[in-house]
C-alpha cells in the first residue's frame, strides 16, 4: 500500500511539474546521470528516503549510508518522518515559510528540548559522512528540520504556529517594512518563548550545551544558515532547495541582537517571509 501510495504520488508530481528533474520512478535508475536525476526528482517530492538511496548509490563508501540512514531514523523517531515531509512539500511547494510553519505544526505534540536535541544528533551526522551529496542531503533536512522544531517550542497554540508568538503586532510589524528594527510592532510579545541569545551559535561546532535550555534566535540563525549550506553541496540543483536557499538567505540579512534586545528586525523577517499563521 505504501508502494502504490509513493508511486501515484510521483506519478501525479511528474505530469503536473513544469522544471522537474527528467527521471520515469517506474524504471530503476540505470548509471550515474540517471541516478543523480531520480535522487534530486525524489528530493523535490520529499521523498528524503529514496533521495538518500540514490545518493548513496553515487558513494562507494558503505558507511555513508549506514550513517546517513541513522539521521533519517532518528528524525522519524522524532516527528519528522518520511510522510509528515512529503505531505507538506506537496501542500507548500510554493512557499518555504509555509513548508517549515507546517513542518513546525507537525511537530507541536513532541516539542521540546529533548526533541530539539536529537534532531541536533541527526544533524551531527555530517560528521562522519565523506559523500558530498549524502552530507550535503543530511545537513539540508536536518537543519529544516530544527528550524520547525525550535518555531514549534516558541508556539502557544497546540494546533498552529502564530505570528503573534513571533511579534507583538504582527499587521504594524508588516507594514513598517523594512524598517522592522524600530518598529514597536516587531518586539517580542509575552506569548513567545524565543530569546535572542547571547552569543552567535555555529552549528557544525555546536555542543550540546549550546543547543539545550531556552529556545533561541540565534539557534534559529544557525540553523538557516546551515539549510544554505546543506543545499550548497547538493549543487543547488533541485527546486526545494533553491526555494529553501532563498527563503533562509531573505530572513538573515536581519541581524540577531545579544540579550536583552528582542531583535525585532529578525523577528519581523521570519514573518514577511512567511512563517507562522
Amino acid at each position: 500500500m505504501k508502494f502504490i501510495f509513493s508511486l501515484f504520488l510521483t506519478l501525479i508530481l511528474n505530469f503536473s511539474c513544469t522544471a522537474c528533474n527528467v527521471f520515469s520512478p517506474i524504471d530503476p535508475p540505470s548509471g550515474d546521470t540517471q541516478t543523480l536525476s531520480a535522487a534530486r526528482d525524489a528530493l523535490d517530492r520529499g521523498d528524503y528516503a529514496s533521495a538518500s538511496k540514490y545518493y548513496g548509490n553515487l558513494s562507494s563508501i558503505t558507511s555513508d549510508v549506514i550513517n546517513s540512514e541513522e539521521a533519517f531514523a532518528i528524525l522519524s523517531e522524532n516527528g519528522m518522518t518520511i510522510s509528515v515531509f512529503m505531505y507538506t512539500v506537496i501542500l507548500d511547494s510554493t512557499s518555504s515559510g509555509k513548508l517549515v510553519t507546517h513542518l513546525a505544526q507537525a511537530l507541536l505534540p513532541i516539542a521540546k528540548v529533548g526533541t530539539r536535541l536529537n534532531i541536533f544528533h541527526a544533524y551531527q551526522k555530517i560528521n562522519v559522512i565523506n559523500n558530498l551529496l549524502l552530507r550535503g542531503l543530511i545537513r539540508f533536512i536536518t537543519s529544516l528540520s530544527l528550524t520547525a522544531e525550535l518555531l514549534a517550542e516558541n508556539s502557544s497554540s497546540s494546533t498552529k504556529i502564530l505570528q503573534s508568538d513571533i511579534v507583538v503586532n504582527p499587521n504594524q510589524c508588516l507594514s513598517s517594512y523594512p524598517l522592522f528594527a524600530s518598529s514597536p510592532g516587531c518586539l517580542k510579545p509575552s506569548s513567545s518563548h524565543f530569546i535572542s541569545g547571547s552569543s552567535a551559535i555555529t552549528l557544525p561546532s555546536a555542543s550540546d550545551s549550546q543547543m539545550s535550555g531556552t529556545a533561541s534566535l540565534q539557534m534559529i540563525y544557525a540553523s538557516l544558515t546551515e539549510i544554505i549550506n546543506g543545499v550548497t553541496e547538493l549543487g543547488n540543483s533541485t527546486s526545494l532547495g533553491n526555494a529553501s536557499t532563498s527563503f533562509a538567505a531573505s530572513i538573515l540579512t536581519n541581524i540577531v541582537l545579544p540579550d536583552p534586545n528582542t531583535s525585532p528586525a529578525f523577528r519581523g523577517g521570519l514573518v514577511l517571509y512567511g512563517i507562522g499563521e
